[in-house]
């Protein structure tokens, strides 16, 4: 028994060794580049031929012919030696662009983070094939990441004895990164999607969100959010319209019109806040989380609109026509081929073992 048990453990280490693969890659220290700097959440970092390492800020690719002897596409290059050792949840993955012949470093969209953190790892690209110009294999590249993730603060001046109107942009507050926490004030009280609003002056004050239209445009919004804030209150309330793909395909066979109103951040208020949807007595309103649809908004006689009560800004639905709950509108999730390979691995070790046990056993 102890023979097969050393035996099985004996075959089982030589299966994940026959897995492995050596992941050392030297690298030139002129094929190294670094970014550091401050970034926003959303903002996209570039690797291209013929770019500048003393240059590394987000913007668009620039491709002068220089440097690397081959375009960075996943024809020329594969990803490996991935270490992140500091906020790897701020990293929202590595894109080969083939298209453009870049690598795309994206960052986390995230409008929770109301302080900086930092995002530091390294990776390779490791150089394959011959896709060079004069068809010499690829260079390999090393690349270093040390950047500060963090929003722009926009100030907002609470007014006490007025309502303060805040009015959803498609824009962002400034396209540069962010700036050592400092607050933007802002005269037209727009709702930048970068920016988190602090609100200053003034112990509290009501706020009235004129969220989003179809156009991008809040002046036309049907739409309101009314609540109190505080001062010193740090809040994401940015809005948009963007549809839900993955729900207009489940409910495709209603043949209804559904459009859609969200707020990205699920930010909780510190108060109630009415939402008044001034939609057709005829139309549906719902509430939807994690892509569905979860419950539906009644109409308010009173007030002719429908209103909802809540602390939580979420996501919501409108359509002209009834839609069931009960509709799967999420897919299942891609694992990805290192998951494949993981049960390729074990499923070999399996019958590596099998094998083995049999042959000791004759």
């Amino acid at each position: 028994m102890k023979k097969v048990l050393a035996l099985v453990l004996a075959v089982m280490m030589l299966s994940t060794m026959a897995f492995a693969s050596s992941t050392e890659n030297v690298v030139d220290e002129e094929n190294t580049v670094s970014f550091g700097g401050h970034l926003a959440p959303g903002d996209t970092m570039y690797v291209y031929r013929g770019m500048d390492p003393g240059d590394q800020v987000p913007g668009n690719p620039v491709d002068s012919g220089a440097g690397w002897n081959a375009h960075v596409t996943s024809t020329n290059y594969s990803i490996t030696n991935q270490k992140w050792t500091e906020n790897k949840g701020l990293l929202a993955g590595l894109e080969f662009d083939d298209k453009n012949n870049q690598l795309k470093i994206n960052l986390t969209e995230d409008y929770t983070l109301k302080q900086p953190k930092r995002l530091v790892g390294s990776f390779i690209l490791k150089g394959k094939g011959k896709g060079g110009d004069n068809k010499e294999k690829p260079h390999t590249i090393k690349v270093n990441i040390n950047v500060e993730v963090g929003n722009w603060k926009q100030e907002v001046v609470l007014d006490v004895d007025n309502e303060t109107t805040l009015y959803a942009t498609t824009t962002k507050l400034q396209d540069v990164p962010y700036a050592d926490g400092a607050l933007i004030p802002d005269t037209d009280n727009n709702l930048y999607n970068n920016a988190v609003q602090k609100f200053t002056t003034g112990n509290y004050g009501t706020v009235v969100i004129n969220c989003a239209d179809n156009d991008g445009n809040p002046a036309n919004a049907d739409t309101e959010v009314t609540f109190r804030a505080y001062k010193n209150d740090e809040l994401f309330l940015y809005n948009n319209t963007n549809a839900n793909n993955a729900l207009l395909k489940a409910y495709a066979d209603k043949d209804a019109e559904i459009s859609f109103l969200n707020f990205p951040s699920g930010q909780t208020l510190n108060s109630t806040a009415t939402i008044r949807f001034y939609k057709d007595e005829t139309s549906h309103v719902y509430v939807m989380k994690d892509g569905r649809l979860t419950s539906e908004v009644k109409w308010d006689d009173d007030e002719d609109c429908f209103i909802l009560k809540t602390r939580t800004l979420g996501n919501y639905v409108f359509s002209d026509k009834a839609l069931p709950f009960n509709v799967e509108t999420t897919a299942n999730p891609d694992t990805g081929a290192n998951d494949v390979v993981g049960i390729a691995t074990a499923l070999a070790a399996v019958a590596l073992v099998s094998a083995a046990a049999v042959a000791l056993k004759k």
